[in-house]
């Protein structure tokens, strides 16, 4: 759960993003993430 709220922090402070959504099953090690950014540039300076 640490790292979850270390990656939530970062997500916060990132220029560009729009949104985010995380989807986890944690028993069956299965995860989803979505994200949503202003431009190609910024997430790739990200």
């Amino acid at each position: 759960m640490g790292l979850t709220v270390s990656v939530v922090r970062q997500l916060e402070r990132a220029d560009g993003l729009v949104g985010w959504s995380l989807r986890a099953q944690p028993f069956a090690k299965t995860f989803w993430a979505l994200s949503a950014w202003t431009d190609e540039r910024v997430l790739a300076s990200s």
